[in-house]
């Protein structure tokens, strides 16, 4: 047997089994009142070319596999099949699909928090590296604005000792001098006033 037609003829419950017709080349089941799934065992039949199921009552998988046509509109509770028969996805294929969108949308949402992060930890290290810079800065300048005798300064160069020695020129020599408190070490250059242009030297 090569076509099978038994549209119209009211039939309910499932479709009859028709495994044993593998050469069947085209069965039509439309305009009844058939219910339950489509059998999975229609989708091997090599022969079968063309299947006509609407206006029933399936419901649950439309098979992907084989090469016949499938026409199943009229039926509202059947899923999935293939793209052009435009059903709503099954339950599994519904899910996995939803478990995809949320994993991929967890990996963009974690590499942007991880970038936001780098960035920020960026920006704090170098504003803390400036505000360190700037204290140093502020604090030497008010080392400078100090009146500062000239006890003050021996103190701090311990008596202009050789060991904070650190060079001379024609102009004078410059010590090293450490005042009490943190960062508080500046070069004090002792003119030689003898020599024309030492003050220029400054």
């Amino acid at each position: 047997m090569e076509n099978l037609y038994l549209q119209g003829n009211s039939f309910d419950r499932d479709i009859p089994d028709i495994r044993g017709l593998v050469g069947v080349q085209r069965v039509g089941f439309s305009n009844n009142s058939l219910s339950g799934s489509i059998p999975e065992y229609l989708a091997n039949f090599s022969s079968l070319e063309y299947l006509n199921l609407p206006i029933n009552n399936f419901e649950g998988r439309v098979p992907t596999e084989g090469k016949s046509i499938f026409l199943v509109f009229g039926n509202k509770n059947l899923c999935g099949g293939v793209r052009g028969l435009k059903l709503k996805p099954c339950l599994g294929q519904a899910s996995l699909l939803k478990k995809v969108v949320i994993g991929v949308s967890l990996s963009i949402a974690f590499v942007l928090l991880l970038l936001i992060a780098s960035i920020s930890l960026c920006w704090l290290r170098k504003r803390k590296k400036n505000q360190h810079v700037n204290d140093q800065t502020l604090s030497t300048l008010e080392i400078f604005h100090e009146k500062i005798s000239y006890g003050d300064l021996r103190n701090a160069t311990y008596g202009f000792s050789s060991r904070n020695l650190i060079g001379s020129g024609s102009f004078g020599t410059v010590f090293k001098a450490s005042f009490p408190g943190e960062n508080n070490v500046v070069a004090v250059k002792v003119l030689n006033l003898k020599k024309h242009g030492a003050m220029k030297s400054c």
